[in-house]
């Protein structure tokens, strides 16, 4: 089969069009993610235009922060369903993550309106008392 250099690209070409590093596409490589379609005598790698749309995917699914072995595996048994699987999976863990942060945001504005209500407390309306001043006024209190 002959292979028509219009339809390929080499690695440094596809990373640039894609927005990647070389170094990227040959991690994805070792890992099995992602393989030039074919590789030249004189080493040089060729990816095809087709695999633009795959490319596409794994960074999309990177974007969602799926570790890329888990990419990989979805990769290997690409199909609507599995993609829909694997998008579930993540949604589920997203809301989770929302929830959390929701969590977190309620204890910091609750911190910031008691921290606030405090710095608005005027000092001379304050009243120290000390156990004796308690003492001597239950006394009081019984004398009277």
């Amino acid at each position: 089969m002959e292979n028509n250099v219009q339809t390929h690209l080499t690695s440094g070409q596809f990373a640039k069009v894609m927005g990647v590093s070389k170094d990227t596409l040959f991690h994805y490589d070792r890992l099995g993610i992602l393989s030039p379609e074919f590789k030249a005598e004189n080493g040089y790698r060729y990816y095809s235009i087709n695999q633009i749309d795959v490319f596409k995917v794994i960074s999309i699914l990177k974007e969602l922060e799926i570790p890329l072995k888990e990419i990989k595996e979805y990769l290997n048994k690409r199909s609507p369903h599995e993609l829909i699987v694997l998008l579930e999976k993540e949604e589920a863990m997203l809301n989770s993550k929302i929830k959390q942060l929701q969590k977190m945001k309620s204890i910091i504005s609750e911190k910031k309106r008691i921290t606030q209500a405090a710095t608005e407390i005027i000092s001379t309306d304050i009243i120290i008392e000390t156990d004796c001043q308690a003492k001597c006024d239950s006394s009081c209190v019984k004398d009277s």
